[in-house]
């Protein structure tokens, strides 16, 4: 026999030695039902905490909003809080100066505000404000 005869010959009988072999082995082949019952029980463990994990940070996502709504009704308040101490600045004011910066300082604040609340600050009167 030719060299390549004799390598193709020895390949093919080496697979068919394992293949063979492969009946006898204590393991055996893996029916597909199986392997995949055992993908399923292995997997079923990680998928419920992945469920769990999923759930605690869905509570968290609200308690962050919660907790995000209740810091931005303080800065309103805070801000409304600046603007009525501008507010009542500028009532008293005399100098022209002073009152232009107390009128820009209390138009960044209502933008400010605004941010925050998404609605217009009613700026109150000086009475209003002086009680």
């Amino acid at each position: 026999m030719r060299r390549w005869q004799m390598g193709v010959f020895g390949a093919l009988s080496l697979v068919l030695i394992v293949i063979v072999g492969s009946f006898f082995t204590p393991y055996g082949f893996a029916r597909a039902a199986d392997a995949e019952n055992k993908a399923a029980a292995a997997v079923k463990p990680l998928a419920e905490s992945v469920q769990k994990i999923d759930q605690r940070l869905s509570k968290n996502e609200a308690v962050n909003e919660q907790m995000l709504a209740a810091l931005n009704e303080l800065r309103a308040v805070a801000v409304a809080d600046s603007i009525d101490r501008l507010i009542r600045r500028r009532c008293i004011e005399t100098d022209i100066s002073e009152l232009q910066a107390l009128r820009r300082d209390i138009d960044v604040q209502k933008n400010i505000y605004f941010n925050i609340a998404k609605i217009q600050y009613s700026e109150p009167s000086c009475a209003e404000v002086r009680r």
